[in-house]
């Protein structure tokens, strides 16, 4: 299971998706990163593209780090 992060610059957009097809679709605001990762689906591999700055990617970081899963920031 992938969980894909598109942190914008207005929105973070996150989804999960299985291989075959998407499980999931979430979003928050930007200027508060809070993902909702209660009851989803424990990812393999976190991939995520980020031009929202460096606090938006530390709060997502920390948020993501118990998911104990490896993390492939996009540059």
């Amino acid at each position: 299971m992938y969980l894909l992060i598109d942190a914008g610059n207005s929105r973070i957009k996150y989804a999960w998706h299985d291989g075959h097809r998407w499980r999931q679709q979430l979003s928050c605001a930007s200027n508060d990163p809070r993902l909702q990762l209660a009851d989803t689906p424990l990812p393999t591999r976190i991939v995520i593209a980020n031009v929202a700055g460096k606090a938006v990617a530390s709060a997502l970081a920390a948020q993501l780090e118990r998911l104990d899963a490896p993390i492939e920031w996009l540059q």
